[in-house]
């Protein structure tokens, strides 16, 4: 597993952009401005990376969660399906957001989200690939993302030790580049359920 002395400090893009590269870039533009450390009184970097993340929906939604009519004031089309389609970026999208972060300085973190998505791996060569707590029993999946050899963060929150151990498995087939991080699939998260506790648990069990 690998062991960090700093900690990274990353910027969830993910699906906030709406759609547009452009304000993806403004998310980046903000992870890269500098911040005021009072302390020693010296600029520092707010971010040390952000991250986008990459579906495919034809994996991750059924025929009829696509055709399902969608009334949201927030909604970019009529049914589920079509205001999906409308926050998802391209493959050259995505590259164009890569490119961008990298000049920078940031590096880059790319949540994928299903086999099918693994094609953005042609255009980009992100400094970590980030696997969803809910894709951590998705073996399949593991197992592909294993392949490249790129540094591989997981999300914990939706697995227990049993899900954690079979996934790990899969992955150290081809390296033990690692990344356990402890989340909580709770959003706003409350403090009563955040249980740092685990990430001592973590740090002893998987050394």
């Amino acid at each position: 597993m690998e062991t960090r002395k700093s900690t990274l400090i990353v910027g969830e893009i993910g699906q906030n952009h709406n759609g547009s590269v452009e304000i993806a870039k403004l998310i980046v533009d903000l992870c890269a401005r500098p911040v005021l450390e009072e302390t020693f009184n010296i600029s520092v970097r707010s971010m040390d990376a952000v991250k986008p993340t990459k579906r495919d929906l034809n994996e991750e939604m059924s025929v009829s969660q696509m055709k399902r009519p969608y009334p949201s004031p927030l909604a970019f089309g009529r049914t589920y399906g079509e205001h999906r389609k409308f926050l998802e970026l391209s493959n050259e999208q995505h590259f164009e957001i890569y490119t961008y972060a990298r000049q920078k300085g940031l590096r880059f973190v790319e949540t994928i989200c299903g086999i099918g998505a693994l094609g953005i791996l042609k255009l980009i060569t992100p400094d970590y690939l980030k696997v969803a707590s809910r894709d951590l029993t998705n073996l399949p999946l593991l197992e592909r993302l294993g392949e490249p050899r790129l540094p591989i963060n997981l999300s914990t929150g939706m697995a227990g030790r049993e899900e954690l151990d079979a996934a790990l498995s899969i992955i150290v087939r081809f390296h033990e580049n690692i990344s356990i991080l402890h989340c909580t699939s709770e959003y706003p998260t409350y403090p009563d359920n955040v249980n740092l506790n685990t990430i001592p648990y973590l740090i002893k069990r998987y050394p």
